[in-house]
Order: structure tokens, then sequence, then C-alpha cells
């Protein structure tokens, strides 16, 4: 008759089992486990540092990049409003109108129609003011009504202006 396998496993002993189902571990092999998980990190290591390196070489060159764009980009800017400028200084109409209210600064329709012009250079060439200034920078008439007074920065610019080319 066929015993159970309860019965079988209650005869033997802990230690019988045990040496039954016990293997030996070579040490070699528990040696190479462990130099290729080391290499393994190393490469890991290693792979980190290079990618760490290339990625920062690539930020350095998107911003240099991005630097360069900027510094054409306000130089163009720059050059679009002195083209601005000298559009303005070419028109006689528009000269003789400003040097008139420069003069006579009490004539009140001509005020309006000088406004009205700087309005549409604030509306189509989005700029955030238009001002007819004096060299001192006393303004004359500006856009809007409100529009601060030039600084000292300003200033500067306008009398180096001056010392280049003939005002209105």
């Amino acid at each position: 008759m066929i015993k159970p396998a309860e019965e079988e496993i209650l005869l033997t002993s802990s230690s019988d089992i045990q040496s039954k189902y016990k293997t030996n571990f070579p040490v070699a092999f528990s040696f190479s486990l462990i130099l290729s998980a080391l290499v393994f990190i190393i490469l890991i290591l290693f792979y980190f540092n290079r990618q760490k390196e290339n990625i920062a070489i690539d930020i350095k060159k998107d911003l240099s990049v991005i630097a360069d764009l900027k510094v054409k980009q306000i130089e163009n800017w720059r050059e679009e409003r002195f083209l601005d400028g000298q559009m303005i200084s070419e028109n006689k109409i528009m000269v003789n109108s400003l040097i008139y209210i420069y003069e006579n600064r009490n004539d009140v329709t001509l005020k309006e129609n000088i406004t009205d012009l700087f309005k549409s250079f604030c509306e189509k060439h989005k700029y955030l003011t238009a001002r007819l200034v004096e060299a001192n920078g006393e303004m004359i008439i500006s856009y809007p009504y409100d529009a601060i007074r030039v600084g000292k920065n300003g200033l500067k610019h306008i009398k180096e202006e001056n010392s280049i080319r003939k005002p209105l």
C-alpha cells in the first residue's frame, strides 16, 4: 500500500530533508557574478557621466545660439527705429509741421494732427510712446499724453544724434 506524503515527511528528520535538497554554490561563480555586477555598474557610471557632459555641451551651444540671435534681433530692432526716424526726417511736410509746432506751440489743430500721427505710429509699429522733444529733454508733444519725461539715457542719445546729424 502507498503511504501518504505527510507520513513520509514526518518520518524523515528536517536535517535529512535539507541535505537532500542542498547544493553547493561554487565560489568561482559567486565571484564572477560580483565581478560582472561591478563591471556593469562602472559602465553605467561612465555612460551617465559621458551623457551629462554631452548634455552640458549641447545646452551651452544652444544658449550661445540664442544669445547670438537675441543680439541680432536687437540690432535689427535698433536699425528699424533709426530707419523710422530717417523716414520721418525726410518727409518734408512732416518736418515743416514739426518745426512749425516747435516754434508756435499754441496751434491746437496742428497739435491734434501731430498727435494723431504719433498715435498711428504707435499702433502700426507697436511703439509704447512717440514724443517731440527739445534738446534739453522737455516734451513738446507726446502720445499718449501722459508719457513719462525723457530720462538721462534717452537725453544722452538725443544729444548724440544731434551731434551726428542736423536735428529737425
